[in-house]
């Protein structure tokens, strides 16, 4: 989400006792908060320090105020914008605020943008004495819009989708310019991730080139998503510099057979009878894995209820998902005192061929290792 601002300006300039002010023209649908410190000041008196006040009004009421940090204001005249504001505020992230009107607070804590309104602006200079040096009654006024995402339409949460290729739809960014794209991006589900998790630690499944439109028809040449597997979806653009505020939902793919009972959706994983040692160091070697495949573990100290395990990429992200590592005589993932049989089921996590690996168990006395190249 960002913050919009449609301004009224009026052609005038704030006339003070020593200091002139006047406003710069802003993109009304590009103005942030912080933008409305950019302006140029002229000064028609001695070289002092000087902060900047913004102060908001709605109804008659002062609803925030900000300050900058302070600065010194040479004669002349002096211009803040994006290439000065750094250093002639000290920082733009040192503005202070101040919230008079709880609601207002609540609205901006929640969101970090001002609710959309209509409001008055005033920008005052001050000494550091706190003398005014420019007329803080001559204001501006404008409207706030924040910036509503796409919301998603169909297919709905949760949904089950009959057809190989489905229709995406979701409405537009509000408000809308001609420049808006869009990118569908979808992940696939694994079993007890949610679909949050899976877009923060799952490779992207499939994104779409930017779109103009606001409806996607799933196409021939993508991957094809699995039968009965679940994906969530998201739609993002460049409508947003955060990029935060996305709605995701999940559908599943269509089933060419559906199974007789609940049983048949959680078999038990296999793997052929090639076992793989661990070692306690990472070096160059690496097996060269095609599926799931068999660890032997001797434990020689007590057992574990639960081992602790990653499965991390190139970039040291962990992949793992529960039940990843499977004993064969406990049915879950203990670690009995002993020799022990994983089948390390890696078919679900959807790993990308060619890719270097390492599985490494964490919760044991030391660390062991077991690099491998998915093919």
């Amino acid at each position: 989400m960002r913050f919009i601002l449609f301004i009224i300006l009026f052609p005038f300039q704030l006339f003070s006792q020593t200091v002139l002010v006047s406003y710069n023209n802003l993109d009304p649908f590009e103005a942030t908060l912080y933008e409305l410190f950019y302006c140029n000041l002229n000064n028609l008196g001695e070289s002092q320090d000087v902060y900047l006040e913004a102060r908001i009004l709605k109804d008659g009421e002062t609803i925030l105020v900000c300050r900058s940090g302070s600065f010194f204001l040479e004669g002349g005249l002096t211009t803040i914008n994006s290439l000065s504001s750094s250093s002639l505020l000290q920082s733009i992230t040192n503005v202070t605020t101040e919230y008079v009107n709880q609601d207002i607070y609540d609205d901006i804590s929640q969101t970090g943008y001002i609710p959309s309104g209509s409001y008055l602006f005033c920008l005052t200079v001050y000494d550091l004495n706190e003398l005014e040096l420019s007329n803080p009654d001559v204001c501006y006024n404008f409207v706030s819009w924040p910036v509503s995402p796409p919301r998603l339409i169909f297919p709905e949460d949760n949904d089950q989708i009959e057809i190989d290729l489905p229709l995406f739809t979701w409405t537009h960014v509000m408000p809308y310019k001609s420049n808006i794209r869009y990118n569908l991006e979808l992940v696939e589900l694994f079993q007890g991730q949610g679909a949050y998790d899976a877009f923060q630690s799952n490779y992207l499944f499939y994104r779409s080139d930017e779109l103009r439109t606001n409806m996607f028809q799933y196409p021939i040449s993508a991957p094809t998503l699995n039968d009965c597997k679940y994906y969530a979806w998201r739609v993002v653009g460049n409508y947003d510099n955060s990029q935060r505020d996305y709605q995701i939902r999940v559908f599943k793919a269509a089933c060419d057979s559906v199974p007789d009972d609940e049983e048949k959706l959680n078999e038990e994983p296999t793997s052929s009878n090639v076992y793989y040692e661990f070692s306690r160091g990472i070096d160059e070697s690496f097996y060269l894995i095609s599926g799931n495949f068999k660890v032997i573990i001797d434990n020689k100290y007590s057992t574990i209820e639960q081992l602790n395990y990653s499965i991390l990429d190139n970039e040291n992200v962990d992949l793992s998902a529960s039940n990843t590592l499977y004993n064969i005589d406990s049915k879950d993932e203990k670690l009995s005192h002993g020799k022990n049989i994983f089948i390390v089921d890696i078919e679900r996590l959807g790993l990308l061929k060619d890719q270097l690996y390492v599985l490494k168990l964490n919760n044991l006395k030391r660390e062991y290792y077991l690099r491998f190249k998915y093919e």
